[in-house]
């Protein structure tokens, strides 16, 4: 019930971002950075840059919140004298016991397979498939931010 419900809110927040981004680069036209011409300039703003500048923000919010929000969880409560053993323990130890525990259990192995699997076609769609429908459009401007949320529609309705 967990994973269905993380789904579907992905699904909701991929559509909404998708929106939102498409939205954002009608905002404003790309151009330079200070008085420079476009052959000089080094960094651009606004255009197809605005939903990076606007994921900056959200993303910057969202630690301030996390920073200021949670408590740190420190684990299994373990007493004051630590053995010998805890005291040699490696920095990999940690993760070594999550790679354990996740081939151990299929419930976990299966998840986390198919999570990267979905992932993992959403970058080929975004870094494969742009270009490629780009150039079928006849190279015009695409709104690219409602194509991105049309791939995650078939996903909310889990």
């Amino acid at each position: 019930k967990s994973f269905a419900t993380a789904q579907y809110w992905n699904a909701i927040a991929a559509i909404s971002a998708g929106l939102i981004a498409n939205k954002a680069t009608e905002f404003s036209d790309l151009r330079p950075v200070g008085n420079l011409s476009v052959d000089e300039a080094i960094i651009f703003k606004g255009g197809t840059l605005m939903p990076f500048d606007i994921a900056l923000f959200v993303l910057s919010a969202c630690a301030i919140l996390a920073s200021t929000l949670w408590s740190e969880n420190y684990g299994n409560d373990r007493s004051t004298v630590e053995s010998d053993h805890e005291k040699r323990k490696h920095w990999y130890s940690d993760i070594l016991n999550a790679f354990y525990t996740t081939i151990s259990s299929k419930q976990i192995l299966y998840t986390g397979l198919i999570c990267s699997l979905f992932e993992g076609s959403m970058y080929i769609f975004v870094f494969m498939w742009t270009p490629a429908i780009k150039e079928l459009g006849g190279g015009g401007e695409m709104p690219f931010g409602v194509l991105f949320g049309e791939k995650y529609a078939p996903s909310h309705n889990m």
